[in-house]
């Protein structure tokens, strides 16, 4: 609710605001009313994402445009740190270790990524957000900031540093581009 308040700084700020929201536990509907169960969320997990999804994702949208009128030229990055995932499949258990099943890396994988620049400033296609910064930085700073390998890694937290490079597994996915 504060960053609907938000007014455009005088001076070149960053601004990092952290929206725990939509994970669980799903305690909004899509008009962001409790929801019945005082915040444990209902017995259909799958259906309690989407409808705080929309809650949150209607108020991100809100707080973006009143950014963008208020300064124009500012870069406004909205990204999920992570997707979707099946929780209630219990995928964590459904798998050996030796690498996560397809399904799973198609749906955790797949962040929101929006990115809006000023005209001038372009962000190559990529498929991890892992040299977003770094572009950024390049273009606005002339930062000349090495660009890293495009990888993603998978990790448990029963086994925290067993790394399992998924990125051929992220080049099916396609990214939708404005």
């Amino acid at each position: 609710r504060d960053l609907k308040l938000l007014h455009a700084p005088i001076m070149p700020t960053f601004l990092y605001a952290h929206v725990v929201s939509p994970h669980i536990p799903f305690i909004f509907r899509a008009d962001g009313s409790p929801t019945i169960s005082s915040g444990n969320g209902t017995s259909h997990p799958g259906e309690d994402y989407v409808e705080q999804a929309r809650f949150i994702g209607e108020n991100i949208i809100e707080i973006v445009a009143n950014l963008r009128h208020r300064d124009p030229g500012a870069v406004i990055i909205v990204q999920g740190d992570h997707g979707m995932e099946d929780w209630w499949v219990s995928p964590y258990s459904s798998y050996g270790w030796k690498r996560p099943p397809q399904n799973f890396v198609d749906t955790r994988f797949r962040i929101l990524s929006g990115i809006f620049t000023p005209p001038g400033i372009v962000i190559p296609e990529h498929d991890t957000p892992v040299n977003l910064f770094r572009y950024l930085c390049n273009a606005i700073f002339d930062s000349k900031l090495e660009v890293l390998p495009d990888k993603a890694f998978h990790t448990h937290f029963r086994e925290p540093y067993n790394f399992y490079d998924v990125t051929s597994n992220l080049k099916n996915m396609r990214s939708i581009s404005q």
